[in-house]
């Protein structure tokens, strides 16, 4: 349902940082190229963000 960066121990983080999918597919992806991560493969990995059940609703 959400994934390990915007849920952990039972609370959404960074809520007023973080409030639309469009904003949490960025910062994941900055997070993965910071780790080495190419930045089309991080993309894809992140396209399936705004289908998950926080993100429903919002832009």
């Amino acid at each position: 349902m959400c994934c390990s960066f915007c849920y952990q121990d039972g609370e959404f983080n960074m809520k007023d940082e973080i409030n639309s999918a469009k904003k949490m597919q960025e910062m994941c992806i900055k997070m993965m190229k910071k780790n080495g991560m190419n930045g089309v493969m991080a993309w894809l990995l992140t396209r399936s963000i705004p289908r998950l059940e926080r993100w429903k609703g919002t832009a």
